[in-house]
């Protein structure tokens, strides 16, 4: 059986492998509608729903929260963007549960970071862990997976 840490590179290589680094991919929206160079470093800018059943996720919190879908691609290569009113404010997309997890789904929080690269280095000098090296994501420029010394993981 795999360990957290193991299970946790696969997820972050598996995201980063959706949004921008195999040959069949989703589409990747941008974050916010009109680009904005804005980085304010450390805030909460996006979230990303990992999901086996994409639909029930999405049933579940559209009766919860109201929440609109719109969907790109098809299959398992689909990428949902996830709206309140006509506001972008996270994203789905489907990752196979792996056999031996108890659960499937996951929140990927993104934080906002003025340099990707620079924010990385600074995370494993400072005790956590890299888990996917920065990479450039069409549409959304740099992200990597991180680790907290605990093992949070999000993108920054």
């Amino acid at each position: 059986m795999r360990s957290a840490l193991a299970r946790a590179f696969v997820l972050a290589g598996t995201l980063l492998l959706a949004a921008g680094c195999a040959t069949t991919r989703p589409e990747w929206p941008p974050v916010s509608e009109a680009p904005t160079d804005v980085h304010i470093q450390g805030r909460w800018v996006w979230a990303e729903l990992l999901a086996d059943d994409v639909a029930v996720e999405k049933a579940f919190y559209q009766q919860v929260f109201g929440w609109r879908f719109e969907t790109r691609g098809t299959g398992t290569s689909t990428y949902t963007v996830v709206r309140v009113d006509d506001t972008p404010i996270a994203g789905i997309i489907h990752y196979a549960k792996p056999v031996e997890a108890k659960r499937s789904a996951r929140w990927l929080p993104l934080m906002s970071v003025p340099d990707a690269a620079r924010a990385a280095e600074q995370f494993a000098t400072s005790g956590g862990k890299v888990l996917v090296p920065p990479k450039r994501l069409p549409g959304r420029g740099e992200a990597s997976v991180l680790a907290d010394p605990e093992g949070g993981l999000f993108g920054g």
